[in-house]
Formats: structure tokens, C-alpha cells, sequence
């Protein structure tokens, strides 16, 4: 089964880590910011709860969707067959992160490939809706 790290805890990140854990896929939610990180897995923890009260899931599910969610400080320790990038919006954080992502294990077991380490605005986009609202994600690959 294909693996998932989510690098960011925040909103976005955190709501696509609970999409990943809710459609079945093995996830691990990474933040330096371990109190950051803590939110995030409270969130997810919080959203799949507010699902339960309102019968749109079961206790059953969300505890086989939780036994799939892992978090982590220690970048080091990513590997991932998908790994996507929810980190803060500012150019150096993520050029630091692809950085890193190029010459680690991560990158090794990642398909598809990580970009190279100066992401352009065309690979960046964002939106203000948390992520577990959206009715879909589409994933497009970026062309020149």
C-alpha cells in the first residue's frame, strides 16, 4: 500500500492528512514545531470526531482511519512512496525543504519525483479552504 507523508501540521497539511487516512492510506504527518504537530493530530482527532456526532461516520471507521496516522518531528525519518508539501507560504521554508527532500531518503521512495529545489510560482498554489471541506482534490502535473 502506498505510504503518505504530509510535511506541514497546519490547517492545510492536517486536513490533507485526515483526507489520506479517511480514503485508506498508511500517513505520517510531519512539523518541526512539535506543538504544531500536536494541533494538527488534535485536529484530525477533532474533525473525525465531529463526524461521528453527526452520523456521517462510524466510531469503527475513524478508529481504522487513526490506526493508519503516524506524526513525527524528525524529518530524517520520512519515507514515503507520496509525499506532499503543506509548509507555511514563504519562498526560503520551502526551497530549504525541497533542498533537503533532494538529497534524502524520502526522495528515493517518492514517485512522482520531487521537483527541483527552487519551486516557481506555477508549482505553488493555495487556497483558504481547509482542505477536508473540498468535495475533491485533483492532482495535475505541472508543465512547463
Amino acid at each position: 500500500m502506498m505510504k503518505v507523508a504530509v510535511i506541514g501540521a497546519g490547517v492545510m497539511g492536517s486536513g490533507i492528512a485526515l483526507c489520506s487516512i479517511q480514503a485508506g492510506y498508511p500517513t505520517v504527518l510531519f512539523d518541526v514545531n512539535e506543538t504544531a504537530l500536536q494541533r494538527g493530530m488534535d485536529y484530525i482527532q477533532s474533525q473525525l470526531n465531529v463526524a461521528v456526532s453527526k452520523g456521517k461516520t462510524t466510531q469503527e471507521k475513524v478508529d481504522a482511519a487513526l490506526l493508519l496516522l503516524s506524526a513525527t518531528p524528525n524529518r530524517e525519518t520520512l519515507v514515503a512512496d507520496f509525499i506532499i508539501e503543506a509548509v507555511l507560504e514563504q519562498l526560503p521554508i520551502k526551497r530549504e525543504l525541497f533542498q533537503f527532500l533532494e538529497t534524502s531518503t524520502a526522495k528515493k521512495h517518492s514517485s512522482p519525483p520531487i521537483p527541483p529545489a527552487s519551486p516557481s510560482p506555477k508549482s505553488l498554489r493555495h487556497s483558504n479552504t481547509p482542505i477536508d471541506w473540498w468535495a475533491c482534490i485533483s492532482l495535475t502535473p505541472l508543465t512547463s
